[in-house]
């Protein structure tokens, strides 16, 4: 079972081979805590069974034990045996009624997760594994513990926090918590320095695809419940106005598609900010940023040296948007400025 033939009892606690070989010639052995693993292994590998039995009786009252006011350390050697025995038995036998316990405790984030993920630039990643399947539906408790972490690393994005990005469900924190969703995703994508090219690449998706997944969502349970409206049609004067209409009408690659329009009235990149980061008709970011990244084309007076002050997330949180929005998430144009 434990990969096993021979075991050097020099690896042993002398009071656990004792109290092992003793057992052998009384038929009858009790379990201490600190003697546990050892007289464990020797059993399974010496094939004695019924050691073997009672060292699992023992533990599982262990397990029986585990109640919410159950100190960190006692659930700590619970948890790190059952890991052990899962490593070297190859087997959930021990780890299975564990994590089903610890599971069933609602304040277990607060008991367990969030103190065993303390020293969390050095878990495995099996142990962040188990982290995530104990957390179930509790996503923002790992995203806290995420966030806190690359603050204190110094706003390193390590393979830990990458591993934890990647493998939880991130529309389920949306749907939680969305203060918490957007404070992470401004972390990562505003102020995180990364040594690895890919994880700009990995944020940005993971965000596009737990947002629309979660604005889709919602737009369709909206569309079902909501009854048709008919749209009451306002004149627009003026080419800024044309712009914010259209814009809001998803027109706006037709207003566009050639140089005549915004070039032909002179407007200018300060006159096209200036309209589309105060019009109340532009509700979120990324119609913002469709219509600026169209019209930027054709401003008189646009050059690449103006990127830099264009101060888009200044303007995005000024209005109060979030990151994304349900207006163009089927046709969104991913542009980032820096301020």
């Amino acid at each position: 079972v434990l990969q096993q033939s021979v075991l050097d009892m020099d690896d042993f606690g002398a009071d656990a081979v004792h109290r092992f070989i003793a057992s052998l010639y009384c038929g009858e052995i009790e379990i201490e805590q600190s003697q546990f693993r050892d007289i464990n292994k020797m059993s399974l590998v010496f094939k004695v069974s019924w050691i073997s039995s009672i060292c699992q009786e023992y533990f599982q009252g262990l397990v029986n034990d585990i109640r919410p006011d159950t100190e960190y350390s006692t659930l700590l050697y619970i948890f790190e045996e059952a890991r052990y025995m899962m490593s070297k038995m190859k087997s959930d036998s021990f780890l299975k009624p564990v994590m089903e316990q610890m599971c069933a405790l609602e304040n277990r984030a607060e008991i367990f997760i969030e103190p065993y993920t303390r020293n969390y630039g050095s878990l495995e990643v099996n142990q962040l594994d188990l982290m995530i399947k104990m957390a179930k539906d509790d996503v923002p408790c790992l995203l806290r513990i995420m966030k806190k972490n690359v603050e204190k690393q110094g706003l390193v994005f390590d393979e830990n926090s990458r591993h934890i990005l990647q493998n939880v469900d991130l529309v389920k924190c949306l749907e939680q918590n969305e203060t918490l969703y957007e404070e992470v995703f401004d972390l990562l994508l505003e102020k995180v320095e990364y040594t690895e090219p890919e994880d700009t690449k990995v944020i940005v998706k993971l965000y596009r695809e737990s947002t629309k997944t979660f604005y889709t969502s919602q737009k369709e349970t909206k569309d079902e419940q909501e009854q048709p409206k008919t749209e009451r049609k306002e004149e627009e004067p003026g080419l800024s106005h044309k712009i914010t209409n259209d814009l809001v009408n998803n027109k706006i690659s037709n207003l566009f598609s050639s140089s005549t329009g915004i070039v032909d009235h002179g407007i200018s990149v300060e006159a096209i900010i200036e309209h589309l980061s105060t019009s109340p008709k532009v509700k979120s970011l990324y119609m913002f940023i469709e219509g600026l990244a169209k019209a930027l084309r054709y401003a008189v007076n646009f050059t690449e040296e103006l990127v830099p002050r264009l101060k888009v997330n200044q303007i995005r949180i000024g209005r109060g948007w979030s990151r994304i929005s349900p207006d163009f998430i089927e046709n969104w144009l991913f542009v980032r400025y820096k301020n």
